[in-house]
């Protein structure tokens, strides 16, 4: 009866101890989760992870701001290619400038980093760039490059003007 009771106390300490560990584990595990959604919130960029199946897992308000949604808008589990919808994408293009269906996400079994660029109808520039898979899922970053190519745009424009001016001053001086 002693040995059985003494074995009950063990047992009853050593389930304490594994609670108490899974207890703080739990909590740091908790942190360390805020830490990395309070990080992701704070980007520019909009950024979220999909599942295998292109959903919506974990998102930033970025993310929804891009996609014209309010940043309150639940879309856990929502197919990506339904919220890109929102974007009202007239021409999309990989990195190499080749046109692609809209609805051409990359395929699941592509796992390395795929890039391609969206004009939308309202007249905003976004780099869509899909990440290689991990465990977790596939990251993604959305960042509206509207600027940047309206200033790539401009610089065209005035190399242009460049030079035809360096080629009338020739000629004038011919």
């Amino acid at each position: 009866f002693q040995r059985e009771r003494l074995a009950k106390e063990q047992a009853e300490k050593l389930l304490e101890s594994k609670s108490l560990e899974l207890y703080r584990a739990r909590q740091q595990t908790e942190a360390e989760r805020k830490l990395l959604l309070d990080a992701i919130g704070t980007m520019r960029d909009g950024f979220a992870i999909l599942d295998p199946a292109f959903r919506l897992l974990i998102w930033n308000s970025a993310f929804l701001r891009h996609l014209g949604l309010p940043a309150d808008e639940q879309v856990q589990g929502v197919p990506l290619s339904e919220l890109l919808e929102n974007l009202r994408i007239d021409d999309l293009c990989d990195e190499a400038g080749r046109r692609l269906d809209p609805r051409g996400l990359p395929r699941a079994d592509v796992d390395m980093q795929v890039r391609h660029e969206a004009r939308c109808r309202d007249g905003r520039v976004f780099l869509i760039c899909f990440e290689p898979s991990c465990p977790t899922g596939r990251p993604l970053t959305l960042r509206d490059i509207t600027v940047r190519r309206k200033l790539e745009q401009d610089l065209e424009a005035a190399r242009k003007h460049e030079a035809i001016g360096t080629m009338a001053g020739g000629i004038a001086h011919e």
